[in-house]
């Protein structure tokens, strides 16, 4: 599996969207460009605030707005008049910069009337610091409401840009030279892409890495060493990302995604030095292209390149982090990534205390988030029959003593039973989440099982169950173990109060973690750094249960201040001391909850 290991997520889409920039037919016509702020207006939510101000730097003039955003929802709107007729098909465009927490950021079409509105919400958006032109397909923009119920614009009234609260807070973002461009009609034209290379065997030509057939194979030659592979869809065409199946012996180590529109100047959209063949997954957001090749520069054994499958995906592969990585899960074994990956609803209960303003999130499966739009903490054997997930257990949910704010799930699984219980004690501003694991076996013979932790960047909020946040992925970027603490993204701190047999951590490009765990081990680092945002990783636990026998693992996160919590944990951290924790919240929230009683006579 491979992401963009050489760019940041950022840097990515601005290379995105330069690969586009060659895809017009027409001129391109200026609709604005800020010379005066002539026709625009500014309207913010209760409680918001926002302003506009022309303002020029050594690259051009452009509008700036100014904002402050409460947390809990507020927005602000700024708005123009226009009279567009739009072609059947088309592209505007901006130059973008901000300085601002991430929020949503949205380009909104309105009709004549206006009714209707079409528009691309970029959710949690991270604005750029420096000046990036943003393109805005016809294919990226979506019916956001209106009577119409749907369909296409076909006349715009007005141009609105919006930014509505993600991490709320003030700022300001600044917008110049705002474009529109005719396109050459987007889709399928009946014409098949060709598939070229620098060199062939005899039998494995290379349409053969095109036609999707696992028994056929694109193979060059041993000779020269850098060698390419191409795909011509006679045509600019929109897409999404790649999934390329390697040779299981010659693959590429380093190689190269370049694009072109016109055969002759090529654009670096990906890149790799590190390649370990399998199927790679290339996150190609907004791309667009006549031509996609791949340079490869040193082969895994040095007797060549082959390429079994090379599929090129929709848009929609990589629209957003949650598509992509739905898209890798339907290629995965059942059960290694979250439900709603699955397109499945999961159900969750919340673990915190009184007053605090962090809580967790535990749900039916026993995936435990451990602050809100924070990575998660996920649960898996490993026996002598392979890896055992949420999909192939049989699972229950409950609360401690059938009432309190303790829950915990529970898992069956032939022989082999699971129990994750999740709570919270200490002061509000001062709390600290705990989760035990209770690894059962319930047969007449001994079993070696393996208990795996995966801390990975998936939240338990589906995507579709927003609260004021996106739902689904996340992100990691770094990754430390430092002996019994996981230090996550520098900040936050999974102790694991019981002493762990191993700990590994891998970049996306490495691939999921989920990719060891089905071998029965973790990756081999313990010190990760991922440019893409979805590092992965997993504490080990090794048991020999006896029949009848079972084994306990307890970790630990601090909510608030985590260096401090953290040495503290490690220095008083064992299992008696977390019972007694444990016990410490049940009294605590049987002293909150019991306080009414209800007496009903007799004949009642």
């Amino acid at each position: 599996m491979r992401g963009a290991r050489t760019w940041s997520l950022l840097a990515l889409l601005a290379v995105m969207q330069v690969i586009g920039s060659g895809a017009a037919f027409a001129d391109r016509v200026v609709l604005d460009d800020f010379a005066d702020l002539a026709g625009w207006t500014a309207i913010a939510s209760e409680g918001t605030h926002v302003w506009i101000a022309r303002e020029s730097d050594e690259t051009g003039t452009g509008m700036r707005i100014g904002f402050d955003l409460n947390i809990g929802g507020g927005w602000v709107i700024v708005r123009k008049s226009f009279s567009l007729t739009l072609p059947e098909n088309y592209a505007f465009s901006f130059r973008l910069r901000g300085e601002t927490r991430p929020n949503n950021f949205e380009f909104k079409l309105v009709d004549p009337r206006g009714k209707n509105v079409w528009w691309r919400n970029q959710r949690d958006c991270v604005f750029p610091r420096e000046w990036q032109r943003m393109t805005i397909r016809k294919s990226r923009l979506d019916f956001a409401w209106g009577p119409a119920g749907g369909g296409e614009p076909k006349q715009v009234g007005a141009i609105e840009f919006a930014i509505s609260a993600g991490e709320g807070g003030s700022g300001s973002i600044w917008l110049g030279d705002l474009g529109f461009e005719a396109r050459e009609p987007a889709g399928q034209d009946g014409v098949a892409p060709e598939a070229q290379a620098s060199t062939f065997l005899p039998g494995h030509e290379p349409p053969l890495m095109l036609d999707q057939d696992g028994a056929t194979a694109w193979k060059s030659a041993p000779l020269p060493r850098e060698q390419w592979a191409m795909v011509d869809f006679h045509r600019n065409r929109e897409y999404g990302g790649l999934v390329i199946d390697w040779d299981p012996d010659d693959y590429a180590v380093a190689f190269e995604v370049q694009v072109s529109s016109d055969g002759s100047a090529w654009t670096t959209a990906y890149r790799t030095a590190t390649g370990h063949g399998g199927r790679d997954y290339i996150y190609m957001p907004d791309a667009e292209s006549r031509f996609i090749r791949l340079a490869m520069q040193r082969s895994s054994r040095g007797r060549g390149y082959g390429i079994v499958a090379l599929a090129v995906k929709p848009f929609e592969f990589s629209a957003s982090a949650n598509q992509f990585f739905g898209a890798i899960a339907q290629d995965a074994p059942a059960g290694t990534y979250p439900k709603y990956l699955y397109g499945k609803q999961t159900y969750w209960t919340e673990v915190g205390v009184e007053g605090d303003d962090k809580q967790a999130i535990l749900n039916e499966e026993g995936m435990l988030e451990v602050e809100k739009g924070a990575f998660s903490i996920e649960p898996f054997l490993y026996t002598d029959g392979g890896l055992v997930t949420w999909s192939a257990a049989r699972t229950e949910q409950s609360l401690e003593d059938g009432y309190l704010p303790i829950p915990s799930v529970t898992w069956r699984h032939n022989r082999l039973g699971l129990r994750v219980t999740a709570f919270a004690t200490g002061e509000a501003g001062r709390s600290t989440l705990f989760a035990r694991y209770r690894v059962e076996n319930h047969g007449d013979d001994g079993e070696p099982v393996q208990l795996f932790l995966a801390i990975r960047p998936f939240q338990v909020n589906p995507p579709w169950q927003s609260l004021n946040m996106s739902g689904g992925v996340t992100h990691i970027q770094e990754m430390r173990f430092d002996g019994r603490t996981v230090w996550v993204n520098r900040d936050k701190a999974v102790v694991s109060i019981t002493s762990p047999d191993h700990f590994g951590a891998g970049t996306f490009e490495e691939g999921s973690v989920t990719q060891f765990l089905v071998r029965g081990k973790v990756p081999p680092q313990t010190d990760v750094s991922d440019p893409f945002g979805f590092a992965s990783g997993a504490l080990q636990y090794n048991f020999y249960l006896e029949p009848r026998a079972h084994a306990e693992v307890d970790v630990a996160v601090p909510f608030h201040d985590a260096h401090v919590a953290a040495a503290g944990l490690g220095s008083d951290g064992n299992a008696a001391w977390v019972a007694e924790r444990h016990e410490e919240a049940r009294r605590h929230w049987q002293n909150v909850l019991d306080r009414v009683e209800i007496a009903l006579p007799p004949s009642a």
